[in-house]
C-alpha cells in the first residue's frame, strides 16, 4: 500500500510542476474558437469492467482455490460486465486536472457443484451459487499535454481507487468434521472497501461546453478474506475498464 501511495504522490508532483509552465499564456486560440481558460467537466461514463482472468490470479485467490474441489466456470466470475458512472474533473492549470468519480458494475454469477461428492442416497449434486460485484471510487491526477483549450485532448494519469466489493457463496456445503461429511445450507459473504491503484489513458474531443471521449483504465487491487469462512485468504478485484465519456464543461 505504501508503494502505491508513493507512486501516486510522485505522479501528482510531476503533474503539478508541469502545470506551472509559462507556455500557458503564449498558446494561440484553438481551432474550435473557444478560449484557453481551463474548464471543469462533469462526465457520465458507459462501458465495461473485465476482472483479472483466472490464469493471471494468484494461487491464494479464492476463485482459484475453489476450483480444487468445486466444478464451475471461472470466466463467469471474471468476464466483462456493464459499468456506468460519473466523474468530476477539476483543472489544475492548463495541462493538469484532478478527477473524482464513482461507477457501478453488474454482478457476476456462476453456479457450482462439488466435484467429487454427491448427496448420499439420492446421488443429487451438492449445489452452490457464487457471485461477485465491484464498485469503484476513483481519485486521479492526469496530464493533458495539448492543454485544456485544445479541441483534441489525449491524456494519461494515475491515482488511488477505493473499491467496494461483495463476494458471496450460497447454497449447500459439506461439513468434513463428520464421517461421512454432512450437508448444511448457508451463505458466506465478504463485503468491504479496499484501496488500490488506478492507471488510465484516453482521448477526448472538447468543444466550449461539451466533450466526448474514450478511455482505458487498469485497476490493481486485492482484498483479504476470512479463512474461517473461505478456502483462500484473498480475492483479486482488479481488471480492465473501457468506457465512453460524455461531459459538460463549465
Amino acid at each position: 500500500m505504501s508503494r502505491t501511495i508513493g507512486v501516486c504522490v510522485l505522479l501528482a508532483g510531476i503533474a503539478v510542476a508541469g502545470s506551472a509552465a509559462p507556455a500557458y499564456a503564449q498558446r494561440t486560440a484553438p481551432a474550435f474558437g473557444f478560449g484557453d481558460e481551463p474548464k471543469q467537466t462533469i462526465s457520465v461514463t458507459f462501458g465495461g469492467l473485465a476482472l483479472t482472468k483466472i490464469d493471471d490470479r494468484d494461487p491464494d485467490d479464492v476463485i482459484v482455490a475453489n476450483l480444487d474441489f468445486l466444478e464451475f466456470d471461472p470466466d463467469e466470475l471474471t468476464k466483462g460486465s456493464w459499468l456506468v458512472g460519473a466523474e468530476w474533473l477539476i483543472p489544475l492549470g492548463s495541462y493538469v486536472e484532478a478527477g473524482a468519480g464513482i461507477a457501478v458494475s453488474g454482478r457476476r454469477e456462476s453456479a457450482s457443484v462439488y466435484r467429487d461428492f454427491v448427496e448420499v442416497g439420492t446421488l443429487d449434486e451438492i449445489e452452490q451459487d457464487l457471485s461477485l460485484r465491484v464498485t469503484p471510487l476513483s481519485f486521479t491526477i492526469r496530464a493533458v499535454p495539448f492543454g485544456q483549450g485544445s479541441p483534441v485532448q489525449p491524456y494519461v494519469g494515475a491515482g488511488l481507487g477505493l473499491f467496494g466489493y461483495k463476494y458471496t457463496e450460497a447454497g449447500e456445503f459439506l461439513d468434513f468434521s463428520f464421517d461421512p461429511p454432512e450437508i448444511f445450507v448457508d451463505t458466506f459473504e465478504a463485503t468491504g472497501w479496499q484501496p488500490g491503484l488506478i492507471v488510465l489513458g484516453g482521448l477526448r474531443w472538447a468543444a466550449d461546453s461539451a466533450s466526448v471521449g474514450a478511455e482505458f483504465r487498469y485497476h490493481q487491487v486485492k482484498a483479504d478474506l476470512d479463512t474461517e469462512f473461505f478456502v483462500a485468504p484473498e480475492i483479486d478485484l482488479g481488471g480492465w475498464v473501457f468506457q465512453i465519456t460524455l461531459g459538460g464543461r463549465f
